[in-house]
C-alpha cells in the first residue's frame, strides 16, 4: 500500500479562497522586513550624499583659501621683485655700474704711461741715493764716536 498522502490545500478550488492565515502573516513580516531593509539602505544612501557634499564643500572651501593665500604671495613676490628693481636702479644711479668684463687681476694693474715709468724709475734711483747717504752718515758717526 502506497502512503497516505494529504490532501493539498489547493485540491479543493471552491473552498480556496487565498493563502492560509500563518502564510499570510509570514508574507507581512517579510514585507515589513524588506521595507525596512530598503529605508534603511535609501538612508545610508542618503547619508553618503550628504557626506559627500559637506566634503566636497569642506574641500572647496579649502581650496578657496589656498588660492586667496596664493594670490596674496603673488602679490608679495611682485611687490618684493618691483621693490629689488628699484633698489637696484637707485643704486645703479648713485654708483654707476660698468658693464665692461673687466678679469680681477686687470683690475689691480694700473697701465703706465713711459713717462710714468720714467717718474718710477727716478723715484726707486733717489730711494737707493737716500739709503747710500744715510748708510755713509751713520759710518762716520761710528767713526766719530
Amino acid at each position: 500500500m502506497p502512503p497516505k498522502q494529504r490532501p493539498s490545500p489547493s485540491a479543493d478550488p471552491l473552498t480556496k479562497t487565498g493563502p492560509s492565515a500563518r502564510r499570510q502573516k509570514q508574507n507581512r513580516e517579510a514585507q515589513k522586513r524588506y521595507r525596512e531593509k530598503r529605508n534603511r539602505l535609501y538612508k545610508v544612501n542618503l547619508m553618503r550624499k550628504v557626506f559627500k557634499c559637506v566634503y566636497y564643500e569642506d574641500i572647496n572651501q579649502h581650496l578657496v583659501e589656498l588660492q586667496e593665500e596664493n594670490m596674496s604671495l603673488t602679490g608679495m613676490v611682485h611687490q618684493s621683485e618691483l621693490f629689488e628693481a628699484s633698489t637696484r636702479a637707485a643704486v645703479e644711479h648713485v654708483h654707476p655700474v660698468h658693464h665692461q668684463t673687466i678679469p680681477p687681476a686687470a683690475e689691480l694693474q694700473i697701465p703706465h704711461h713711459p713717462a710714468d715709468s720714467q717718474r718710477l724709475q727716478d723715484f726707486v734711483s733717489d730711494d737707493i741715493a737716500w739709503d747710500e747717504l744715510l748708510a755713509k752718515s751713520d759710518g762716520t758717526k761710528a767713526l766719530a764716536g
